[in-house]
């Protein structure tokens, strides 16, 4: 934890509930999706949102256990299998603490995960880009500020379905 930056073990410590991404462009949408749903910025029902850039996740689980904290954690499948990510937490993971990840036939990361589940047509016009535009490679090339303009558009997007049940799982 000393070679970690700022104070988000801190935060793990002082949150009623966390929920720990890999990634800007999840903090985002986590957040926009958590609204969505129930109205109110996840920090509002007391859950915090924190950014860990996947590098430490296993450091973070381990406090948010000796604290007693409930913890959701996303996490693209990458390189790994279903399988095989199951199998590197399996030790972390607990009533209180879960790993959600997507689908490995949506895609490894979040912008595929995205597609599987949205028009189109509706990513398209939330992204602002052409009719000859794909969205998953335009998001693919601009993670965080697609991910900005998802949260920023006046529709709803649809949220991949281990958001969903993150955000469930974490709120209930």
């Amino acid at each position: 934890f000393k070679k970690l930056p700022g104070y988000d073990t801190l935060r793990v410590v002082l949150a009623s509930k966390v929920v720990l991404v890999e990634g800007a462009s999840e903090e985002i949408l986590f957040s926009r999706f958590y609204k969505d749903k129930y109205g109110a910025e996840p920090i509002e029902h007391g859950i915090d949102v924190i950014c860990i850039r996947g590098l430490s996740f296993k450091r973070f689980l381990e406090l948010a256990r000796l604290v007693n904290r409930k913890a959701a954690f996303l996490r693209d499948l990458d390189e790994y299998s279903e399988a095989e990510l199951d199998a590197h937490y399996r030790d972390y993971v607990s009533d209180s603490v879960k790993l959600f990840m997507g689908s490995s036939h949506n895609g490894k990361t979040l912008e595929p995960q995205l597609c599987a589940v949205n028009q189109t047509d509706h990513l398209r016009t939330a992204l602002k880009l052409t009719a000859n535009q794909s969205p998953e490679e335009w998001m693919l090339k601009h993670k965080t500020e697609s991910a900005l303009r998802l949260a920023q558009h006046d529709q709803n997007t649809v949220a991949p379905n281990y958001f969903a049940e993150a955000i469930e799982f974490i709120h209930g």
